[in-house]
């Protein structure tokens, strides 16, 4: 099975999102947070599938999930997730 790491930022992102959407809907949250999973493990099984985002730094990449933005780097084994935002922020100065 490939590695999938998890930055604190990247931690304190999605829980904010569960924080925001179980506001209103509980199991709408927690099934956001298990197809995060499932994208974090087809990621790692296939790190090369996001786009390219050497703009912003090398080697990172992006990959999206509905209105969310996955964006994390290729490791050894697997991948780094470096943060989950929402399209709509201003995830270019959140980076």
């Amino acid at each position: 099975m490939s590695r999938i790491i998890q930055t604190r930022q990247a931690k304190e992102d999605i829980l904010e999102i569960w924080t925001y959407i179980s506001a209103e809907d509980s199991s709408a949250a927690d099934r956001l947070v298990r197809q995060f999973d499932q994208l974090f493990q087809k990621l790692a099984n296939h790190p090369g599938i996001g786009s390219r985002q050497d703009r912003f730094c090398e080697g990172l990449r992006c990959f999206p999930l509905g209105r969310y933005l996955i964006f994390y780097f290729p490791i050894e084994d697997g991948i780094q997730i470096i943060r989950v935002l929402h399209s709509a922020r201003n995830w270019e100065k959140l980076l």
